[in-house]
């Protein structure tokens, strides 16, 4: 969990909102455009199955950013079908869309994938690979490698090559 006492713009409104454990209001800040929805999306695995009724009605909104950040959330707080969800993050989105907000939470899926060292997102991982984006590459080549799985090796030595 990121420091929410931290003075900066960003944190300050999640650190509010944390403080009085206002769902709702931490729920709304996940279609940020900046840095705000991530600090959001940890206050919330933070307030724990308080916050699960309202992250899963956020699954079902029309803004993908809050869609996804609800998402991680979940996943980080070890949600059934939460892995799942966030490979058919990973597998939705393509390479030309990957900017600003939408590449952070993206990101955020994929490193929670490597965490959690879910083989079942090694092939959706592997597809990533040639992307053109050196950024993209990177974190899918982390996630493969922290995942440890042999189907990643010759895909992973190609990108070297």
């Amino acid at each position: 969990m990121p420091e929410v006492d931290d003075d900066s713009e960003y944190v300050r409104p999640v650190a509010r909102l944390l403080a009085v454990r206002d769902v709702d209001g931490l729920i709304g800040l996940l279609t940020d455009e900046g840095p705000v929805g991530r600090h959001a999306m940890f206050a919330l695995a933070e307030i724990g199955s308080e916050a699960l009724p309202a992250l899963h009605k956020a699954l079902d909104a029309d803004e993908r950013v809050m869609v996804g950040w609800a998402a991680v959330a979940l996943a980080d707080m070890r949600d059934e079908g939460a892995e799942e969800r966030l490979i058919g993050l990973v597998e939705e989105l393509d390479c030309a869309e990957f900017s600003g907000p939408l590449f952070e939470v993206w990101e955020a899926a994929v490193v929670v994938l490597g965490q959690r060292e879910v083989k079942a997102a090694v092939d959706p991982l592997i597809k990533l690979l040639r992307c053109e984006d050196t950024d993209v590459r990177e974190a899918v080549a982390w996630s493969l490698g922290t995942i440890g799985d042999a189907r990643a090796v010759d895909p992973l030595a190609r990108v070297l090559l």
